[in-house]
């Protein structure tokens, strides 16, 4: 109430406010898939393997695939001085 009065001081009259439900999530699930997009991208660009499943941390480095079943680890290899970390990002 207190910056509706302020604002009527400088002029500005404020109106009843309205949304869209509809569009204001599929404004969320679009930023979040461009997040998303973006962050596979820059893994892929770092030689990341990307998985798209659930996962359960199993211990050791390593993840269960909820789908598949499958148990992921990391592998950590490289040469000249610089290491490489190769491994599995599980995303949904």
């Amino acid at each position: 109430m207190q910056d509706t009065e302020h604002l009527a001081a400088l002029g500005i009259e404020v109106g009843e406010v309205k949304y869209d439900r509809e569009k204001v999530a599929a404004h969320a699930r679009n930023l979040a898939n461009t997040v998303k997009g973006n962050l596979e991208k820059s893994l892929i660009g770092l030689d990341v393997e990307v998985i798209e499943d659930r996962g359960v941390l199993v211990g050791g480095g390593k993840i269960k695939g909820d789908q598949t079943g499958k148990v992921y680890t990391a592998k950590v290899g490289g040469g000249g001085g610089e290491e490489r970390r190769k491994g599995a990002l599980l995303v949904q």
